[in-house]
């Protein structure tokens, strides 16, 4: 075998060793990857769980003081003390996801997940994709190559805290974080004011 040859064939088994090494750092990253989306909802429930029981806590403090008003007086203090607890609960939730961003690798994740999310929904050749500018960079970089053979642009817009607003000729689909929160609002709402004043 001559050196060119042996030179050739030692290529090879570089090229090939390095093929299956990327081919199990890829699927020990999608592993690890869902491991943490699975971390991450866990939080967000056991957050909102402690949330809420803070909230019946003040709830029942609340309720106990605005019995001995009178009756007319006592509804609209217990409404307004209603409302400010249910937009405590939910400023608190807000605030509790946004701080998502400062944890870069959990961010990552499930901004991929919103990205994928409008690119499916959507479901054309050619969109723009909006999102914080300090985002554009993950997105081209990490996103955008799991959605080859199409047209993807993306542009910053400094409306966007967490998230990502897709748009074609056609269709706009917001799912950042305030587009999903005015979305998912009102459920919260009624949720929050079923288990807190409605037992």
């Amino acid at each position: 075998m001559s050196e060119k040859d042996a030179l050739e064939a030692l290529k090879n088994d570089v090229l090939q060793e390095a093929i299956l090494q990327k081919e199990r750092i890829t699927e020990k990253f999608n592993e690890e990857k869902e491991k943490v989306w699975e971390q991450f909802k866990q939080e967000v429930d056991a957050r909102v769980k402690s949330i809420e029981e803070t909230a019946k806590r003040k709830a029942s403090q609340i309720e106990k003081k605005i019995i001995s008003l009178a009756e007319l007086e006592a509804n609209k203090r217990i409404y307004m003390a209603k409302e400010n607890i249910i937009k405590e609960v939910l400023q608190k939730a807000k605030e509790e996801i946004l701080q998502i961003k400062q944890r870069k690798n959990i961010y990552a994740i499930i901004l991929e997940k919103l990205v994928s999310e409008v690119v499916k929904a959507i479901d054309s050749q050619q969109l723009k994709l909006r999102v914080n500018p300090e985002d554009i960079k993950l997105v081209k970089e990490k996103i955008l190559p799991m959605f080859r053979g199409k047209d993807i642009e993306v542009v910053g817009d400094n409306g966007i805290s967490i998230g990502v607003v897709g748009e074609s000729e056609h269709i706009v689909f917001d799912n950042t974080l305030e587009g999903i929160w005015v979305r998912k609002e009102e459920k919260l709402r009624t949720a929050i004011t079923e288990e807190l004043f409605e037992k």
